[in-house]
């Protein structure tokens, strides 16, 4: 600190007397030199006794001091705070009771005194000896910390125990509800307990040993003569349509999204003609209470439900909260019968033919059309294009178990199609000279993946690396709020026993070599129904409103799906 004083001294010095350091005219040439010789004689001054000067700092102005601060008084009156200064001018602060008006700042008067505090008393010390003949007073004995947490453990599960109660009582009826739409999660032993309770039908379940780790949390059961119906007393009374339809479900007779859906709303419009009406309660209860056992029994006991039997299932719901009260219990059947009929008509039956002319269209002359398993609207578009005069031919590409692709290929070769029968396993040899694929779908999802018979998702993949279009034929009952990125969350499982069995056709009912695998320990069998086709393998969808990209999924979902809330 004293060098750079120092050097700032002999600066000022050197100043002086030159052009740095301009002169004024109200004071002599030598002012400079002696405020100079002046400074540094207290500047050595200072340095002797070890301070520094005062004013004088390093680079750094002195802080001014800050102002005082001006005592304000607060004034209670009347319930208000005011604020009285003698600076500040007459402000209206509230309601003067003895004067009838308001009061002013300068009129409240002096303010309360401070209560005085109290006196605190001196803390004893705690290695006060007792005075002599006086017996040390007993002291509680402090409880230990673990009866401590104990409680607080106590009273913490009181108050959730309370708050969970009320949650139960809450969502009771909506989880009755998700339950009975909802296929329950077949890895949870007590949860599974539970759900077989109240199941109507009795089917013998895969054991959980003999499944894949990563397929255990969806329902598999055994060969279909395991089936056995348990409908008394005690189980919820069922139609006998109903019954039978769920028989069918379980056993594999009625196969298809369409097939099945349309089987499922027929099934409920007998159901709604014999429904017997209770004339104490109001009719769209009674019959909302009809439909939770049907949807238990035929979408989640006998087979899982496809997401267009789903937003079938919604559409119905709706029709019966938008039933015009003050009708007869025989005109809301009527209703409801025709809002069915009408959704089977326009959403299934319409729907195909259009998407059917719609797909002929885009078949030319000459195209070689690769098509997988069997779908119904997709054998309409090759019908409406033979009716057209088009000349094409169809490779029809089948897998195991279901062997769909068989019927089909018959079908077409007696109606005149040059046809080709192959299998899964020479799809890339067939790729060479195909020029277009056309595809069913069980449901289409929000991001635009493809939910169909387990083996689309390779043939779009093998259509992908040979750049040739997909087009998929789907009706928009079949779109779904959903979004999945692969077939293990959301899938259904077959019958294991299914892939043991060679050809039915050919009397090969059994391999001999997998007839023993349940008596195998580290053998397990997978039998997938659906895989997942992502939305970069698929180039147009085809439906009733239109050919489409998968990226205007969400659009129609949000324009062309208000029937599932009008």
């Amino acid at each position: 600190m004293a060098d750079k004083m120092v050097e700032k001294l002999t600066r000022a010095m050197d100043m002086i007397g030159t052009e740095e350091g301009p002169e004024s005219k109200d004071r002599p040439k030598n002012h400079g030199l002696a405020k100079s010789f002046q400074k540094s004689e207290e500047i050595m001054a200072f340095m002797k006794k070890g301070s520094s000067l005062p004013g004088w700092s390093d680079d750094v102005p002195e802080k001014a001091k800050p102002p005082e601060k001006k005592k304000i008084e607060t004034v209670r009156v009347t319930g208000f705070n005011v604020v009285n200064s003698p600076q500040m001018s007459p402000l209206l602060v509230g309601r003067d009771n003895s004067k009838g008006g308001f009061a002013l700042a300068g009129e409240l008067g002096e303010a309360p005194k401070k209560a005085k505090s109290r006196p605190q008393t001196p803390k004893k010390s705690k290695n006060k000896k007792p005075e002599p003949g006086k017996s040390k007073p007993k002291q509680p004995k402090a409880k230990s910390s673990e009866e401590g947490k104990r409680k607080n453990q106590q009273k913490s599960k009181a108050n959730k125990g309370t708050q969970n109660k009320k949650r139960e009582q809450k969502g009771k009826a909506k989880s009755k509800q998700r339950h009975q739409n909802v296929s329950m999660q077949y890895d949870d032993p007590k949860r599974l307990a539970k759900f077989n309770k109240h199941a109507v039908l009795d089917r013998t379940a895969v054991d959980q040993k003999k499944r894949v780790p990563l397929f255990s949390h969806l329902p598999q059961y055994e060969g279909h003569h395991a089936v056995s119906l348990q409908v008394g007393l005690s189980k919820p009374e069922i139609h006998p349509a109903i019954l039978r339809l769920g028989v069918k479900f379980a056993e594999g007779v009625i196969v298809g999204s369409n097939a099945r859906c349309t089987a499922m709303l027929t099934a409920l419009q007998e159901a709604i003609k014999d429904f017997q009406w209770n004339e104490e309660k109001e009719i769209k209860r009674q019959l909302m209470d009809m439909l939770k056992p049907i949807i238990r029994f035929v979408a989640v006991d006998c087979r899982p439900m496809s997401p267009g039997m789903g937003n079938a299932i919604r559409y119905v719901k709706n029709a019966i909260n938008q039933l015009p009260n003050g009708k007869s219990i025989q005109d809301c059947k009527d209703i409801l019968i025709k809002r069915i009929e009408s959704f089977m008509y326009e959403r299934i039956e319409v729907a195909d033919m259009i998407i059917a002319e719609s797909g002929a269209s885009r078949i030319s002359d000459g195209d070689v059309i690769l098509t997988y398993a069997r779908s119904k609207v997709v054998e309409m578009t090759f019908y409406k294009a033979l009716e057209n005069k088009k000349q094409f031919r169809v490779m029809v590409v089948d897998s195991r178990p279901k062997y769909e692709g068989k019927a089909l290929a018959k079908r077409l070769a007696d109606r005149g199609v040059d046809c080709t029968y192959m299998l899964l396993n020479g799809l890339s040899y067939a790729m060479k000279e195909v020029t277009k694929v056309m595809v069913g779908a069980s449901a289409i999802l929000a991001n635009g993946a493809v939910v169909s018979r387990v083996g689309t998702a390779m043939v779009g993949m093998m259509a992908n690396v040979y750049n040739i279009p997909v087009i998929v034929c789907c009706e928009i009952y079949k779109f779904h709020e959903r979004v999945q990125v692969s077939s293990i969350s959301f899938n259904e499982l077959g019958d294991p026993q299914d892939l043991v069995t060679i050809d039915k056709d050919y009397k090969v009912e059994k391999d001999p070599e997998l007839s023993s695998w349940k008596k195998v320990k580290n053998l397990k069998l997978l039998n997938l129904t659906y895989d997942l086709t992502p939305a970069d393998f698929v180039s147009m969808v085809i439906t009733e409103v239109g050919q489409i990209p998968v990226t205007s999924v969400p659009v129609v979902l949000r324009e062309h799906m208000k029937y599932s809330t009008t």
